[in-house]
């Protein structure tokens, strides 16, 4: 079913469930923000967390791509602090739930 023929029985159906007296409502979806959860925030948290901590463990030593985690991930709380600051609420939002996770973490 190609789009003009989804369009032609939508509107036939709209036709015929309006003169049956039938209320119709129309709504336009818009994915503007993106959906998140605390529990996955939190696992991926505490998987990084497992992760380095298990690096560490065994005496790993985390030479260079440790020094680029460590620089990415200053980088990253400098981010989230600006967002937090100026960004719109459900971005402050999203970094309320990072910092929760990474106080949890640490």
């Amino acid at each position: 079913m190609g789009p003009e023929q989804f369009q032609a029985l939508r509107a036939a159906l709209t036709e015929r469930l309006q003169a049956r007296g039938v209320p119709i409502e129309e709504r336009v979806f818009s994915f503007s923000r993106p959906q998140f959860s605390l529990r996955f925030l939190f696992l991926v948290t505490t998987a990084a967390a497992v992760l380095l901590g298990l690096l560490t463990y065994i005496g790993a030593p985390l030479g260079i791509g440790g020094a680029l985690f460590l620089l990415l991930s200053i980088s990253f709380n400098i981010l989230v602090l600006v967002v937090f600051f100026f960004g719109r609420w459900w971005m402050r939002t999203l970094m309320v739930g990072f910092i929760a996770g990474f106080i949890w973490e640490f």
